[in-house]
């Protein structure tokens, strides 16, 4: 399951800076970053999910709940903070 979802987004991930134009930058790169911040925290996730026992659909609900607060959090924010208008907490 869990590799399956990685290929899916690498595939999506793959396809999206493939077609990006300056047409289409500030729409896509919120989405390419979304991406990628699934795809570190994932990698993060299967480190530690022997120390959890979760199971792969524990571990991807985790990914799609958090990956839009990652860089938040990894930037030293607390969630509730209000961040600067950079690009980088603007993921989708």
């Amino acid at each position: 399951m869990i590799k399956n979802y990685i290929e899916n987004q690498v595939q999506k991930l793959k396809e999206l800076i493939e077609a990006l134009t300056s047409a289409n930058f500030w729409i896509d790169i919120p989405i390419i970053m979304g991406l990628d911040s699934k795809l570190v925290l994932l990698r993060e996730l299967i480190i530690t999910i022997e120390d959890f026992d979760f199971s792969d659909e524990e571990v991807l609900k985790i990914v799609e709940q958090d990956y839009p607060y990652y860089n938040k959090e990894l930037c030293g924010y607390k969630l509730n903070d209000v961040t600067s208008h950079s690009l980088i907490f603007k993921i989708k």
